[in-house]
């Protein structure tokens, strides 16, 4: 449902068949002289239906010409098939003829048995629809809300349960889950038809709900504002009604039930506002879209920034604090950094290189005016370079032989250190320990030898003395 996951399910449900006909031959018509020969009205087959658990208000249903919404209990009435059900051009699905038992299942818009509950285009009905709702409240209606926008213009049938889902979260809407919504569809799977005769209030609801236009549909998301002479609009409404924009003839709803309009703006900066009606045959006028458009051409001032020049830095980014236009929008160096002025105020952080870093900040309104650009340079110092001095200091208190009180086998020694040093070795004995590390054992007990490293680079170097007391080399076995 619209930011809610409680458990929904909609079962089309088309109610009571209604035969309304004339007296014809009974005998409780009223008498007719002979020059005057009787008529008989011909049949008008009504078909009523309510769209329930609960009932559901505010689907777009399709017949014949007549394009409508159920109303607040859930019914719609046609008088011709197929019914096709849509919500905002998303086509849900559709019936041929009444069922046996006057009820329409998801099972029924599919196509297949009423007791399959796994097939994936029956779930995707359940979910599509019960995720609409817009209070959760399953007691008295599902609502779908008059202020919901859908981007997409296709029908349910044509997408998998996942690009279904996919198009629900795309939109900001949490889809019921599988689970719920099978669960859901077993416990209402023995919803009874309606039975009896219809009377004669329920006939004159009936054709009132045929005979009401129902105000276009606007299909195209609008922003509150434009710099442009002219937008076009997409509408859904009655197929072949006229088109009326303020008053004035606009062209016919296509045989599709829609229609592409393009709005002309004052020239001048200010708002715009349009009445968009249909009529039907009879020139009965539905209720009116209203559009309301800001014409607004002019640009927001430069944006200033709570900076001291020049900017200087070591670190890879910064934060700058950008002035301007309340409710204008961010823009670095031509990308949109999702940063929208509020209190005159919005902040930044940019990455940057060594060196020179050059950005041009703008402001673009709700019209899409983009203020003049503010020019920043910030520059990032580079790490400042280690000398050889500390490099040699460095690497020389980070050398280190290991455990040197008992060697009886070769050495070996690195000759390179941290920070790009080299190192050499001097040994006190080069009988017992070389210059290169090679070991040359005793016969009996030991010789201490200092070995002298000396650490270089450039023209800085020290040196490091360790004492190194080689022994006996040990017989094997």
């Amino acid at each position: 449902m619209m930011r809610k996951n409680s458990t929904r399910e909609l079962i089309f449900f088309v109610g009571i068949a209604l035969l309304l006909t004339a007296c014809g031959e009974s005998s409780s018509c009223p008498e007719t002289s002979e020059s005057t020969p009787s008529t008989t009205t011909t049949a008008t087959r009504t078909q009523i239906g309510t769209v329930v658990d609960a009932p559901i208000s505010n689907i777009t249903y399709t017949c014949g010409s007549t394009i409508a919404k159920t109303d607040a209990q859930g019914r719609f009435a046609c008088s011709k098939f197929p019914v096709t059900f849509s919500v905002l051009g998303i086509e849900v699905g559709s019936i041929d003829a009444m069922t046996a038992d006057a009820v329409i299942y998801p099972q029924d818009l599919v196509g297949v048995s009423r007791d399959d509950f796994n097939n994936d285009d029956v779930l995707k009905i359940a979910i599509f629809l019960q995720s609409l709702d817009d209070d959760g409240d399953m007691s008295t209606t599902i609502n779908i809300p008059d202020t919901l926008v859908l981007e997409g213009n296709q029908k349910l049938d044509d997408l998998s349960l996942e690009e279904m889902q996919k198009l629900l979260i795309d939109n900001e809407i949490d889809p019921i889950s599988e689970a719920s919504a099978k669960e859901h569809l077993r416990e209402h799977s023995s919803v009874p038809g309606a039975t009896g005769e219809a009377t004669e209030e329920e006939v004159s609801g009936a054709e009132e709900v045929i005979e009401k236009i129902e105000k276009p549909i606007l299909l195209t998301t609008l922003s509150s504002a434009t710099s442009k002479d002219n937008i076009t609009i997409e509408i859904q409404g009655l197929v072949n009604g006229k088109i009326f924009v303020n008053g004035v003839a606009h062209g016919v709803i296509d045989d599709n039930g829609k229609a592409e309009l393009t709005l002309t703006l004052s020239d001048d900066d200010g708002e715009n506002s349009f009445s968009i009606t249909l009529k039907n045959t009879n020139g009965e006028e539905s209720e009116a879209l209203l559009i309301d458009i800001l014409k607004d051409t002019v640009a927001p001032d430069m944006p200033s920034l709570e900076v001291s020049l020049p900017i200087e830095t070591e670190n890879n980014q910064y934060t700058l604090s950008i002035y301007g236009e309340n409710q204008t929008t961010v823009y670095i160096n031509g990308s949109n950094m999702n940063r929208v002025i509020s209190d005159e105020k919005a902040t930044v952080v940019v990455g940057l290189i060594v060196g020179d870093n050059q950005f041009d900040i703008t402001l673009k309104d709700e019209a899409k005016n983009t203020s003049e650009a503010s020019i920043v340079h910030i520059t990032r110092k580079a790490p400042p370079q280690m000398g050889d001095a500390e490099a040699v200091d460095l690497a020389t208190s980070d050398l280190n032989l290991g455990d040197t009180s008992s060697v009886s086998s070769n050495m070996s020694l690195p000759t390179t250190g941290l920070h790009g040093t080299t190192i050499s070795y001097s040994s006190s004995n080069t009988a017992v320990l070389s210059n290169t590390g090679v070991v040359t054992s005793p016969e009996s007990g030991s010789v201490t030898v200092t070995l002298t490293a000396t650490i270089s680079k450039g023209s800085s170097s020290m040196t490091k003395s360790f004492s190194v007391t080689i022994v006996e080399e040990l017989p094997t076995f």
